[in-house]
């Protein structure tokens, strides 16, 4: 009796123990209409995911000489990231140009972008 008990509490903390993330970020930022404010962000302390709401150019591939005539307003749509293109009324295959435009603080050292 008392090893079921071990056993069934073992389990139980176990399964706990899993659901618990291992690191918890209480200041998610996210994309918001193609833009993300980093101005109060802190790179030496914590890194940041570019999720959010990017503007999306269906079948356009755009230079950012294209965005200096104000291309935002002409034809972009809002798409969620992470995430495809296959939940929007698109086919499954195509191309397009995904911008986010970022602002932050001025960094007097180099910082790294990490594309998996």
């Amino acid at each position: 009796m008392k090893l079921k008990l071990i056993i069934l509490l073992s389990f139980i903390f176990i399964l706990l123990a899993c659901g618990v993330p291992a690191e918890i970020d209480s200041e998610n930022k996210f994309a918001v209409n193609g833009e993300l404010d980093l101005s109060e962000w802190n790179h030496k302390d914590e890194l940041i995911q570019f999720n959010g709401e990017w503007l999306f150019y269906w079948k356009q591939l755009l230079e950012p000489d294209d965005f200096a005539e104000d291309t935002k307003a002409k034809s972009a749509s809002v798409i969620d990231l992470p995430g495809t293109w296959n939940d929007q009324s698109l086919p499954g295959d195509g191309y397009a140009t995904y911008r986010l435009q970022v602002s932050a603080t001025e960094l007097n050292e180099v910082i790294g972008l990490k594309i998996p």
